[in-house]
C-alpha cells in the first residue's frame, strides 16, 4: 500500500528546483505532503481495503483534477468514514496546490476570462484545458466556448501535436 501511496503524492513533482523563489512553495507543500500523509494514515487504519482501494484509485484516475473528488466527497459524505473525508479533502487540496505551482487549468477563472474578453489574451494553460475538453468530448461552458471560437486554431494545433 506504501507504494501505491508514494505514486499518488511524489514530494519532488509539484516544485521543481529549490530556487529562492520557490523555498516558501516547498515548504507550504511539505507540510501539505505531512498533513496529507497522516490522513492517509488515519483512513488506512479505520476504513475497509476495498473502500482505500476504491478511494485511492479515484485520486489516481482524477489525476491533476479535483473535480472527480469533490463530486464523489459531495456525493457520498454521509456514506464516508470521518477519516475517509478528511483525506479527500486533502486529496483536493493537494491537487489545487499543484495545480497552482505548475500552471495547470482545470476551469476557466473569472481573471482568466476577463484578461480573455479584455484583451484577447489566454494562457498557454487555458489552451491545453480546452484541448482536453475537446480530446475528451466534455460540453464547454459558454465561458470556454467563447475562448474556443477564438482561439480554435491554436487548440487545433495542440490536438495535432497530442495526436503525433
Amino acid at each position: 500500500m506504501i507504494l501505491t501511496k508514494s505514486i499518488l503524492l511524489d514530494p519532488s513533482s509539484p516544485t521543481g528546483s529549490s530556487s529562492d523563489k520557490n523555498e516558501k512553495p516547498d515548504a507550504e507543500f511539505q507540510k501539505l505532503q505531512a498533513t496529507w500523509e497522516d490522513a492517509y494514515d488515519k483512513m488506512y487504519l479505520v476504513s475497509s481495503s476495498d473502500k482505500v482501494k476504491e478511494i485511492l484509485d479515484l485520486s489516481a484516475q482524477a489525476l491533476t483534477d479535483p473535480k472527480p473528488l469533490e463530486d464523489y466527497l459531495q456525493r457520498e459524505s454521509s456514506n464516508l468514514k470521518p477519516e475517509e473525508v478528511f483525506f479527500l479533502q486533502m486529496s483536493i487540496q493537494v491537487k489545487k496546490f499543484r495545480n497552482k505551482e505548475t500552471g495547470i487549468v482545470t476551469g476557466i477563472s473569472e481573471e482568466q476570462f476577463n484578461l480573455f474578453r479584455d484583451k484577447n489574451e489566454v494562457s498557454q494553460g487555458v489552451l491545453d484545458y480546452m484541448a482536453q475538453k475537446v480530446m475528451n468530448n466534455k460540453p464547454m461552458t459558454n465561458q470556454e466556448l467563447a475562448i474556443y471560437q477564438e482561439h480554435a486554431g491554436a487548440v487545433e494545433r495542440i490536438l495535432r501535436n497530442n495526436a503525433t
